[in-house]
């Protein structure tokens, strides 16, 4: 295992921006995994000219505006020039039932009779028996909910799914046949999802994922039940990504995530990740790419 000091360089020139993740640290220990105890961003000269009069980026406003009960009916997000508005209406039980927001149209509904399943009513507890997604005013993406007299989910049927959408959110689940995609066990856990197969401690605390390609995602939690670590591995393959995760007093996630092995992303701090986007603004907002030198 080896301590690193990870450094976000950002280089930038009139055609192309760049952003790299580098390991800048040297010392090794027998696990050889990669332990981040700092996080500092630094920038080198840069080749482009800037003129004196460019405007600063306009600053990126979120404003809500609230029912009498305090529930969001409109949220409007503004940076620069552009703004988007989203209006958000419930029914008469404070459950959402319709959101507008930019290119969607999305619906929820809570039947109270004609449902589908063992329970036709389940509505009436708060579960969701019907949804629908409308992209720029296209075909809408439609789903129904089945559920049991334990309020347990029992099936989904989905019309005009979108292309590339999970087996979660694009197939039909089923708890009937011989292979259902949706099994629970004697404590209500849910066993299988999908492509997905999920194993329970002794105390029905979620601790293992394996999907249908053979990945598998282990979790570490401590006595509090906290999420600690989360190793992902693919097949063929041994500890692809580790995530570690600390806690501040009183139970708040610290901003010192670890992270271990090979990996494709890494969380970083308020700070750096602020110093970074405005960086990105002043040099036109561009797209950076991430590459870990580890």
């Amino acid at each position: 295992m080896r301590w690193a000091k990870l450094t976000y360089l950002f280089t930038a020139t009139a055609t192309s921006h760049d952003l790299q993740l580098q390991d800048t640290s040297t010392g090794t220990t027998a696990a050889g995994s990669l332990l981040v105890d700092d996080v500092t961003l630094t920038e080198d000269a840069w080749t482009e000219t800037i003129p004196a009069s460019t405007t600063a980026q306009a600053a990126v406003t979120d404003s809500v505006i609230r029912s009498q009960s305090g529930r969001i009916i409109q949220n409007t997000l503004t940076d620069g020039t552009t703004v988007e508005t989203s209006a958000y209406s419930y029914d008469t039980a404070g459950r959402l039932s319709t959101a507008i927001i930019p290119r969607h149209t999305l619906t929820y509904t809570y039947a109270s009779t004609g449902g589908c399943g063992a329970n036709p009513a389940a509505g009436m507890n708060g579960n969701r028996t019907a949804y629908s997604d409308t992209q720029d005013s296209g075909t809408p993406t439609t789903v129904s909910y089945c559920y049991d007299n334990a309020d347990r989910l029992t099936s989904t049927n989905v019309a005009n799914a979108p292309t590339g959408a999970s087996p979660v959110a694009g197939g039909a689940l089923s708890t009937v046949g011989p292979l259902p995609s949706l099994v629970y066990d004697a404590h209500g856990n849910t066993t299988v999802l999908a492509d997905q197969t999920l194993g329970y401690d002794v105390a029905d605390r979620h601790m293992t994922t394996t999907l249908s390609d053979g990945t598998t995602v282990a979790y570490v939690r401590d006595v509090t039940g906290r999420v600690v670590s989360r190793v992902t591995d693919a097949p063929g393959t041994v500890n692809d990504s580790t995530f570690r995760y600390g806690f501040a007093a009183g139970g708040a996630k610290g901003n010192g995530w670890i992270a271990t092995g090979s990996f494709t992303k890494h969380p970083v701090t308020k700070e750096v990740r602020d110093a970074l986007r405005a960086r990105l603004r002043a040099h036109g907002n561009p797209t950076p790419t991430l590459r870990p030198h580890l």
